[in-house]
């Protein structure tokens, strides 16, 4: 017994650990040599004394007391790693051990225990971990789908296949079968290279799959399969890459090769590619009727080859050549043309782009040639050379614009001839780009404007004449004819107008009008006259000689009496007639009077309400002869509405602004315009309008009335 307790110390002693005990106090009871020199102290100077008084920090004594609290508290033994700071500082890990102590009753009379620095196999195990942690982190983090599965069954997933599943939690995929996630289309081949797999214990190589997503939609996948152990079990790593976006960007590449190929053979131009080494390796339909390549293997061949295969076309490749090495050297686009002859002796014109395509080392890659038969267009050049030196040359004005909008700013002026710039004052630069409008002016025709826009709005010719305005503005008279351009679809898109100064021979008309109508007056003045100072006097004679003759009955003084009240009458109709026939001469202060002496003769009985209305009439200034020009109107638009109109109302209104306005108006039946517009009467008005270079509007329909409007303006 004395050599087994001899034994027992020796080992106690010599043992790396701390091993001690306390009693129920917590003090000191017995210590190994380890733990005495670990605390620099000898056995006596701890024996006895209290683990809070020696060898314990303050922060560990409160681990030591909960270890120890644990002891009584279960009466059991108690493990736990702690950290401790040892008297040098350094941090070690300890595996502590708490073991009961009992006596002969069974009752715990302290407690046993062993400490083990344990700060090595920590370490390791915290690098493990650490290593570990890292990879799987590596594996979550990776941009491909990494998956196991055992047995069948999904037992890890990462994020990147989480996400692209559309799974939110992995609880959603791990336990559920592969081949959920399989499409129909691959569920053979993927159950045989898993087999093949499982079975051979190979990897396998990439694949193209597809995948269901829990949302049911699908994604293209490539997938490698290697087998390895996971949690002891035989396993097969799955490596998926998504491939969708490259499958749809290749979907998208050949959809685009298609439609390339069909715009290539679709443009009306010849074109072809041939690669880097000068082999034809793309032509449209033009460039083989062209280069007559239908019944020949053309793809893959050289021009020294196509030379041999065609003799016939020797000369013709031999140029391309030259023009291909041409492009090559300059390195860029190249743009030329190209003459010669056809079979039938006629000359062809050709325009030719050859783009040459590099790799990024400085390589050859490729040579684009597109060729464009331009002879049409040569010979429509040289005709429109020869139209543009007649419309330069000639007399007349010639405007073209652009069929834009009508309505503000208008078509835009494209061209002007010089005879144009002759005829305006304008300067080239000053026209282009501007609207026609820039011509008209306040006596410009509102009536032919609105023939014109009637004409713009539905496409159609048509021929207006308009008082136009000089850059320097002067008035003059223009005849204007247009006509609408159309392309081939038959969409107007510019128009042309051929302008012609009349002024000389809108002069020329004017004093034939005002020669007629002075004609006219003369005549009414004679009449006047005559009715005036002859019949009338007559009248008055006879008047006088009746008045001095008695009847012999009251039946013949009662006829004598009514015969005399019929020649005062005659007498006044016959004065009120010749005033009308005659006026006297209009003055600044009896114009206004005039008309309403005129109004007032012809509305004796009171069949019409007349209303007049003169607004800054005095600022106008009006001559005698425009005087009596209005007044010749009105008296004429007021016997019109006496004889046709069965009107009730009549509006007179004259106001001045920039021009004199005479607005007539009558609430009668009315009538269409378009039917009476060659009547005598309105053509007098038309005239007595545009010999002051005026204007006159009428606006009547069924039942609506009729209104006149006559514009002069005052110069």
């Amino acid at each position: 017994m004395e050599i087994d307790n001899e034994w027992n110390d020796f080992i106690i002693n010599n043992n790396p650990d701390f091993i001690f005990s306390i009693d129920k106090s917590g003090r000191y009871t017995n210590v190994n040599n380890t733990l005495c020199h670990a605390m620099n102290l000898n056995e006596d100077e701890i024996i006895g004394k209290a683990y809070t008084e020696v060898g314990f920090s303050e922060e560990l004594t409160k681990q030591w007391q909960q270890l120890i609290a644990e002891v009584y508290k279960t009466k059991s033994a108690v493990e736990s790693t702690t950290l401790m700071t040892k008297p040098d500082g350094n941090e070690s890990f300890y595996r502590v051990i708490l073991q009961p102590l009992r006596n002969k009753d069974e009752n715990i009379i302290g407690i046993g225990i062993i400490v083990r620095d344990i700060t090595i196999h920590q370490k390791a195990k915290d690098k493990l971990e650490s290593s570990k942690e890292d990879f799987f982190k590596m594996v979550d983090n990776a941009p491909d789908i990494i998956a196991v599965h055992t047995g069948g069954k999904i037992s890890f997933i990462n994020k990147k296949g989480l996400e692209l599943i559309k799974a939110s939690t992995s609880e959603e995929v791990i336990g559920k079968p592969v081949m959920q996630f399989v499409h129909k289309d691959y569920v053979d081949s993927v159950k045989t290279r898993i087999k093949k797999t499982e079975k051979d214990h190979v990897s396998l190589p990439y694949a193209e799959e597809k995948f269901i997503c829990l949302d049911g939609s699908f994604i293209d996948v490539e997938v490698k399969g290697i087998p390895i152990k996971f949690d002891n079990k035989n396993s097969v790593l799955l490596i998926a890459r998504d491939i969708t976006e490259q499958k749809r960007t290749e979907t998208i590449l050949a959809e685009s090769n298609a439609r390339l190929k069909i715009l290539i053979e679709s443009i009306p131009y010849i074109v072809m590619f041939k690669d880097g080494n000068g082999r034809w390796v793309e032509t449209n339909r033009l460039a083989k009727k062209r280069y007559n390549l239908h019944n020949i293997d053309w793809f893959g061949k050289t021009d020294d080859e196509l030379m041999a295969l065609q003799p016939e076309f020797a000369k013709l490749h031999q140029r391309i050549k030259e023009y291909d090495e041409k492009a090559w050297t300059l390195k860029n686009t190249f743009v030329f043309e190209a003459t010669g002859e056809l079979n039938d002796g006629s000359t062809y014109f050709h325009e030719i782009t050859k783009v040459p395509l590099f790799e990024t080392n400085g390589d050859r890659k490729g040579l684009l040639t597109i060729v464009k038969d331009t002879t049409k267009r040569k010979l429509e050049v040289e005709h429109l050379k020869l139209l543009e030196t007649a419309i330069t040359n000639t007399t007349d004005a010639i405007v073209i614009t652009e069929a834009n909008t009508i309505e503000l700013p208008g078509p835009t002026i494209i061209f002007v001839n010089d005879a144009y710039l002759k005829m305006t004052g304008y300067k080239r630069e000053e026209i282009l780009g501007k609207n026609p409008r820039i011509l008209q002016g306040i006596n410009t025709d509102r009536n032919e404007l609105k023939r014109l826009r009637n004409a713009l709005e539905n496409n159609l010719p048509c021929r207006v004449e308009l008082i136009n305005y000089k850059k320097n503005g002067e008035e003059f008279w223009s005849s204007v004819a247009i006509s609408p351009v159309k392309n081939h679809e038959g969409v107007t898109t510019h128009w042309i107008a051929i302008k012609r100064d009349i002024t000389e021979n809108k002069k020329y008309e004017q004093n034939i009008k005002k020669a007629t109508i002075q004609a006219q007056e003369n005549e009414k003045y004679f009449i006047g006259r005559e009715l005036h100072d002859n019949i009338a006097q007559i009248l008055v004679g006879s008047l006088f000689s009746l008045s001095t003759v008695k009847g012999n009955t009251d039946k013949d003084n009662a006829r004598l009496k009514d015969a005399i009240e019929d020649i005062r009458n005659s007498i006044d109709e016959i004065r009120n007639l010749s005033h009308q026939l005659a006026p006297s001469k209009f003055k600044s202060d009896n114009f206004i009077l005039s008309i309403q002496q005129l109004v007032k003769s012809i509305n004796k009985g009171n069949n019409f309400k007349v209303i007049t209305h003169f607004d800054k009439i005095d600022d106008a200034n009006l001559d005698s002869d425009r005087q009596l020009n209005l007044y010749r109107i009105l008296q004429e638009q007021l016997q019109n509405i006496i004889k046709h109109a069965d009107a009730s109302e009549i509006q007179i209104s004259m106001r001045f602004n920039d021009m004199l306005e005479l607005r007539i108006f009558d609430n009668g039946k009315g009538f269409d315009p378009k039917s009476k517009t060659n009547g005598i009467g309105l053509q007098n008005i038309r005239n007595r309008a545009e010999i002051y270079g005026g204007y006159c509007e009428i606006k009547s329909s069924y039942q609506s009335g009729c209104e006149l409007m006559v514009k002069l303006p005052i110069t």
